[in-house]
């Protein structure tokens, strides 16, 4: 056994206390796909008021919808949620990068079969999420935090904000996010969980209050802009074998592998399948006003009455069945 060193392991004491305490109201459930294992502030967004500064920053390698190198302000991800026993949240291979993912895959076969679990497919698609580098300016505590990463759902925030873009001088864009012209974003929270809504999204100019009932207008500085991260360097994304196995169990025997995948892949591609209309990638009407993109869907009157169609057709099988049966008797 090694000897215990009263001063050499102080420091270690140390760190494991901290963490004790910053995980102090962990359940052990629900993780993020963002990685813990780098040190970054995260923004907590309570019900309230809010007005903040969206800093942008230079694209990595993993950002599906943004070139490595180029400015973006918003790294915009599909992850699957609620997976696997401590309902933790995984990047989707698939829709993001298209590559192979067995969630994906399984989806698919459950969607072949006759007895589907509408309920269970609806929590296996992927959902759209959103992360941002922002600086909150509600109050002098929330501005001296500094930059802050914020992950939240992109129905609640960016399918909000993004209206905004159009409309600026001449008819032009409006490039909230720019340091120098952009624009301040208000927005109200209400209620907390499942029940939490955003409202009130609007452009202010970035303006700080004074002494005296006056303003100033401000820029963002090279300092804040210096400490954005890049946000798709702070993300998880597993190796096709991982997510199986987190998935299915440490004793999954499918395809374990991304050219296996990818094998799978091209033999269902061979199979004719009917285009689905959803372009979140749903069961058109099936999953009618049931999704956080359905209110702003423009397939949202469609599919409402394909859902009208389907509930009709429920009805009619039991009357056909009996119709059946009284025959055979």
């Amino acid at each position: 056994m090694k000897k215990y060193d009263r001063k050499a392991n102080r420091e270690d004491l140390q760190k494991r206390s901290e963490k004790s305490y910053e995980t102090r109201e962990d359940s052990g459930r629900f993780k993020n796909y963002l990685r813990e294992d780098v040190e970054f502030p995260q923004f907590k967004c309570k019900e309230g008021e809010h007005y903040i500064d969206i800093i942008p920053y230079i694209a990595g390698k993993r950002d599906p919808l943004t070139k490595e190198g180029k400015g973006t302000y918003v790294l915009d991800l599909w992850v699957h949620r609620g997976v696997g026993p401590n309902e933790n949240s995984y990047v989707c291979p698939a829709r993001n990068y298209g590559d192979p993912c067995p969630i994906c895959e399984h989806v698919k076969e459950l969607r072949r079969k006759d007895d589907v679990d509408d309920d269970l497919l609806k929590e296996l698609y992927p959902k759209r999420r959103v992360v941002y580098n922002v600086v909150c300016m509600d109050d002098e505590k929330e501005e001296a935090k500094g930059v802050q990463v914020w992950e939240v759902s992109h129905y609640l925030m960016e399918a909000n904000i993004s209206p905004l873009i159009k409309g600026g001088r001449g008819g032009g864009v409006n490039l909230f996010s720019d340091p120098d012209e952009g624009k301040s974003i208000r927005f109200e929270v209400q209620g907390s969980g499942t029940n939490t809504r955003y409202k009130g999204h609007r452009l202010d100019d970035r303006i700080y209050s004074i002494p005296g009932d006056k303003t100033k207008e401000y820029t963002i500085s090279e300092e804040i802009l210096k400490r954005a991260y890049c946000l798709d360097d702070l993300i998880i994304v597993l190796t096709y074998d991982e997510l199986s196995e987190v998935y299915y169990g440490k004793n999954f025997e499918g395809n374990t592998s991304k050219e296996e995948g990818k094998v799978q892949e091209e033999k269902e591609e061979e199979q004719p399948e009917e285009k689905n209309p959803c372009p979140a990638g749903s069961s058109f009407g099936y999953d009618w006003d049931t999704l956080e993109p359905c209110g702003t869907c423009n397939k949202y009157e469609e599919c409402g009455d394909e859902y009208d169609r389907l509930e009709a057709q429920k009805k009619e099988e039991p009357e056909k069945e009996k119709v059946q049966r009284r025959r055979r008797a």
